[in-house]
């Protein structure tokens, strides 16, 4: 039986229905291009369902971060995040958790995810 993808989450972020988190693969070779370490994974609530999001870019200015992918902007702080869809006239809100938050549906959808990518 093969061990289950270990992981650690960077960044976790969450709404009454949706979430964002950033997660960094472990358990890969040591010269594993980025792509394939680092995952930033949207949680569609009402799909149950992860979609991974294509990240492109990256900004700091304080405390004010920033993220950059095909499918939109991410602006967060220590205490909210705003991901601004490309393709939409509005965006979604999330608070700022604790990566040790992360209810155990999505640890499990997480490595569901990683074994098959």
């Amino acid at each position: 039986m093969t061990q289950p993808p270990t992981f650690q989450v960077l960044f976790y972020f969450s709404n009454a229905s949706n979430g964002l988190i950033e997660v960094k693969r472990c358990d890969g070779p040591a010269d594993a291009p980025p792509d394939r370490v680092f995952f930033w994974l949207y949680f569609d609530g009402d799909k149950r369902a992860l979609r991974r999001l294509d990240f492109r870019s990256m900004d700091r200015r304080g405390a004010q971060q920033e993220r950059g992918f095909a499918q939109g902007q991410l602006h967060f702080d220590d205490a909210q995040a705003h991901l601004h869809w490309t393709n939409a006239t509005h965006g979604e809100v999330f608070q700022v958790r604790s990566p040790q938050d992360l209810p155990a549906e999505w640890i499990e959808r997480v490595r569901d995810y990683l074994r098959t990518h």
